[in-house]
């Protein structure tokens, strides 16, 4: 009578470790895909705001805006989605979110 128990006791456990750990692997990709905000720095003098290269993630972490002049004669900085590296933005599809313009300094 014993061993009757034992199968369904086995594929319950089995069952409820998958589950468990597809939750905190939900968990992490989530993380990654909540909005930052980004700043475009123009690091590779091309001026190419379509390129994720020439923007770095702001120092809180994405969190807060960068201060950006009144203006709108350059793109600042944008909240997005992070791309394949996380300290740049996905700027594809939907990702972006806001779009901040600075005046020339």
């Amino acid at each position: 009578m014993k061993k009757k128990f034992i199968i369904p006791m086995i594929a319950v456990a089995a069952i409820s470790g998958a589950v468990l750990f597809s939750a905190f692997k939900a968990e992490d990709k989530s993380e990654n895909l909540s909005q930052k905000w980004f700043e475009f720095t123009n690091v590779l003098g091309d001026g190419d705001v379509n390129n994720p290269a020439n923007y770095m993630i702001t120092p809180s972490d994405g969190a807060n805006a960068p201060g950006c002049p009144e203006g709108s004669d350059e793109r600042c900085a944008v909240l997005a989605l992070p791309g394949t590296n996380p300290d740049q933005p996905n700027l594809s599809g939907g990702s972006v979110i806001e779009i901040r313009q600075r005046a020339i300094e």
